[in-house]
């Protein structure tokens, strides 16, 4: 790791969820394995189309802005994440090319965590899991309320034609044929553990015979 001051990083990794779950000991591992890095305002980090995410990135302080590129040069804000926050985890766990791009809103200092120490952490404690598990799920639910927000704010000269052929071939970009099934008895944690090992951000729950 780049000269920062070890104390004061602890410090503040203990406060930010779920690293705030881990024992002391593994904490420290996690720390001596991360990097500081520095990105200028309007700095893209991650290109939307791009090979998956390296780092879990943990924000120290400043904001990004997660954004779905248009095929107009526009763009659909999906997020703004500021100190605490982290972003490149749903990447990682996809282990595929970027859904996003993530912009520098501000100047941006950020701890850099190995995808593969993050992935360890994923496997070995319950806790990523369940924060983790999710991210796809969610990020997707806010892609499509972006995109609902934008739509009803089209002019008469747009018509729902244009929006789908402005979106055509993103929804196989969010989507997946990787479908996991569950029966409906299955306990929660298990359900988590399925999905984290299989990739997916969600599941599907089978109907019991009869119903």
């Amino acid at each position: 790791m780049s000269a920062f001051p070890l104390a004061r990083l602890l410090d503040f990794i203990r406060r930010v969820a779920p690293f705030d779950t881990l024992a002391e000991e593994e904490l420290r591992r996690v720390v001596s394995r991360m990097e500081v890095a520095y990105y200028p305002q309007g700095q893209v980090i991650i290109q939307a189309g791009g090979e998956s995410a390296r780092f879990l990135y943990l924000i120290f302080s400043g904001s990004v802005r997660v954004a779905l590129p248009e095929d107009r040069g526009e763009d659909i804000l999906i997020d703004v994440r500021g100190e605490g926050d982290t972003f490149g985890a749903v990447s990682l766990l996809q282990s595929r090319k970027a859904l996003f791009s993530v912009t520098a809103q501000e100047d941006l200092l950020a701890f850099l965590m190995p995808g593969e120490e993050f992935q360890r952490l994923v496997d070995e404690h319950q806790e990523f899991e369940r924060h983790f598990s999710h991210s796809l799920v969610r990020n997707i639910q806010a892609a499509r309320q972006a995109a609902d927000g934008r739509l009803s704010q089209m002019t008469g000269t747009e018509s729902l034609t244009q929006m789908a052929l402005q979106m055509r071939g993103r929804v196989a970009d969010l989507m997946s044929t990787n479908v996991v099934v569950c029966a409906p008895d299955q306990s929660i944690r298990h359900v988590a553990q399925v999905m984290t090992r299989r990739r997916v951000g969600s599941i599907i729950v089978e109907a019991s015979p009869g119903q």
